[in-house]
C-alpha cells in the first residue's frame, strides 16, 4: 500500500467511524449521510467501510447495502464479499444483498463451450449456499446448492469426467442443508450420493480428496444416527476417524481438530447405544487433541479454546450420567480452571455463538451436579449473548435463547427463587410461541419442553401462594 493509500484509508476509517456513531444516535439522519458519502465514491471507500462496520455495528452495513444497485460491477462486489467474515453480524444485510445479487447474474448459458466459464459458476454457486447457511437463510441456501448441483450435472454433459468434484461439492452442501430442517432420510440420500463421487475420486487423487470424504463419512453417520440407524452410522464414523488417522500420519494426528470433532460424534453415538465407558474413551482422546492446539497454535486458541470446553462439559456430562461423580469432579474442575485462565476471550462481547454454547454447558455441568450457585453467572453470560445475537438473527437464534433462558429459570427454581424462574420461563416459551416462521422439530422439541418447566413451575408456585402470571391453554399440554 503506498503513503497515499494509506493516508487515504486512515481519513475514510475515521470518517466512516464518526458518521457511523452519529448514526446509532440519529438514525435517520446519520443514515442518509453514510449513504450519499458511500454512493459518491463506493469503489474507494466500501472496502474501508466493511472494515470499520466490524467494530462499529450495523448502521455501515445497511448503508452500504442500501447504495449496492445495478449499476456496481460483479468485480467490486466478489473483492468485498471476500473481505466479510463468514458468520456477521454488522455486515449482514450487505451480505446478503451482495450474494443475491451475483446470484442473480444471467451471463451464464446452458450453450456455453466454455468450461472454465462452467467451472466457476458452480462453484460460484456451492460457496454462496455454504455463505447463505452461515446467514441462516437455509431456504435460499438450499436454493442455491440445488442449482449448483444443476450446473455440475448439466457440465458433464457438455465436458464428460469434469464435473465429479464440482457435484460432490454441491452434494455434500445439499445434504448438510437438508440435516438443518431435519429431513434426515433425504440429507443421507445426498450423502451417499457425494460418497460414490468422492470414492472413484479418491481412487484416482487419493491425497486431493481424502479429506472431503472422512468429512461426508462423519456427516453421513450423524443423518444416519437421527435416522435411528445407529449401527450404520458407527461404521461410518469408524470409517472417517481411519481416513482422518490415515491422512499424514499419527504424529499430525495429534493435533488434527477435523479428528477431534469426529471423536467427538463417535461419542455421542456411542452415549447413545449405551457404551458410555468407550465414549468417554473417545472424548478423553478428543480434549487430548484440543488441548495440544491450545498449547502449540497461538493463532488458533478462541477456536480450540471453545472447542475443548465444549469437549469437556460433554465428558463431564457423560460421567455424571453414568455413576462416576468422581471423574465428572475431575473434569469440572478442569473446565473451571480453563476459563479461569481465559475469562477475556470468552465475555458477551462482541457475542459469539461458540462463547453462549459453552457457558450454556457449563451452566448445564454444574446444575446437574449441584452446584447451582456456581451455574449462575455461566446462565447469565449465555442468555446476554444470545440475546445479543437474537437481536440481529432471531429467527437463528430464538430457539438457542429460548434454550438458555430454560437452563437459568431451572437454576433460579434449584436456587428457590421462584418468580425469577417463572419470568425466565414464561419468556423462554413466549420466544417460540410465535406462529411465523413455523417452528422446526427442533424449536417443537424446546417449545413443548419450555411449556412443561412452566407448568411444572406453575405448581411449586401455587404451593407457596404465589399468583401465576399465565393461564395455560389445555390445548397446549396437559394440565
Amino acid at each position: 500500500m503506498s503513503t497515499s493509500e494509506g493516508d487515504t484509508y486512515i481519513d475514510g476509517a475515521a470518517g466512516l467511524t464518526t458518521l457511523a456513531r452519529i448514526a446509532s444516535r440519529k438514525p435517520n439522519d446519520g443514515c442518509r449521510l453514510l449513504r450519499a458519502v458511500l454512493a459518491g465514491r463506493f469503489d474507494r471507500l466500501a472496502p474501508v467501510a466493511i472494515r470499520v462496520a466490524m467494530e462499529t455495528g450495523p448502521w455501515l452495513g445497511d448503508s452500504l447495502a442500501a447504495v449496492v444497485d445495478d449499476k456496481t460491477g460483479f468485480s467490486i462486489l466478489d473483492t468485498l464479499l471476500d473481505l466479510v467474515p463468514v458468520e456477521t453480524l454488522s455486515l449482514r444485510t450487505f451480505a446478503l444483498v451482495a450474494i443475491r445479487r451475483r446470484l442473480a447474474v444471467s451471463q451464464f448459458t446452458e450453450r456455453s463451450d466454455d468450461e472454465d466459464e462452467w467451472l466457476h459458476r458452480a462453484g460460484l454457486t456451492t460457496a454462496f449456499a455454504h455463505r447463505l447457511r452461515a446467514l441462516g437463510q437455509i431456504d435460499e441456501a438450499l436454493e442455491a446448492a440445488n442449482a449448483a448441483g444443476l450446473f455440475c450435472e448439466q457440465f458433464g454433459t457438455h465436458f464428460p469426467g469434469r464435473h465429479e468434484a464440482g457435484l460432490a461439492n454441491a452434494c455434500y452442501i445439499q445434504a448438510a442443508l437438508l440435516g438443518d430442517i431435519g429431513r434426515h432420510e433425504e440429507a443421507a440420500a445426498a450423502a451417499a450420493r457425494a460418497v460414490d463421487l468422492l470414492q472413484s475420486l479418491v481412487e484416482a487423487f487419493p491425497d486431493q480428496f481424502r479429506t472431503q470424504l472422512a468429512n461426508v463419512y462423519n456427516d453421513m453417520a450423524l443423518y444416519l444416527e437421527a435416522s435411528g440407524r445407529l449401527d450404520s452410522a458407527l461404521e461410518y464414523i469408524d470409517e472417517a476417524i481411519a481416513l482422518r488417522r490415515g491422512k499424514n500420519g499419527p504424529m499430525v494426528a495429534e493435533r488434527d481438530p477435523d479428528l477431534a470433532n469426529m471423536l467427538q460424534s463417535k461419542a455421542q453415538l456411542l452415549e447413545t447405544l449405551e457404551r458410555p465407558g468407550e465414549a468417554a474413551a473417545a472424548l478423553d482422546k478428543a480434549a487430548e487433541i484440543y488441548g495440544r492446539l491450545v498449547v502449540v497454535d497461538a493463532a488458533g486458541m478462541d477456536a480450540w479454546l471453545l472447542d475443548l470446553l465444549e469437549c469437556l462439559c460433554f465428558w463431564a456430562t457423560l460421567l455424571v450420567g453414568s455413576g462416576d461423580s468422581a471423574g465428572a469432579d475431575a473434569v469440572t474442575e478442569r473446565i473451571l480452571a480453563a476459563v479461569m485462565e481465559s475469562a477475556p476471550q470468552l465475555g458477551p462481547e462482541p457475542p459469539i455463538p461458540g462463547v453462549g454454547s459453552v457457558h450454556f454447558n457449563i451452566a448445564r455441568v454444574l446444575l446437574i451436579q449441584g452446584r447451582a450457585a456456581e451455574a449462575m453467572p455461566h446462565a447469565d453470560l449465555a442468555v446476554a449473548v444470545y440475546r445479543s445475537l437474537h437481536q440481529v438473527m432471531a429467527h437463528r437464534y430464538r430457539q438457542d435463547l429460548s434454550q438458555a433462558l430454560g437452563l437459568r429459570a431451572d437454576i433460579q427454581m434449584a436456587r428457590a427463587r421462584v418468580d425469577d424462574a417463572l419470568n425466565d420461563a414464561l419468556t423462554a416459551l413466549t420466544l417460540l410461541d410465535e406462529p411465523e416462521p413455523e417452528l422446526s422439530s427442533g424449536e417443537c422439541a424446546t417449545r413443548e419442553r419450555a411449556l412443561l418447566r412452566l407448568q411444572v413451575f406453575a405448581q411449586s408456585a401455587s404451593v407457596q401462594g404465589r399468583m401465576m402470571p399465565l393461564v395455560l391453554d389445555d390445548e397446549d399440554g396437559p394440565a
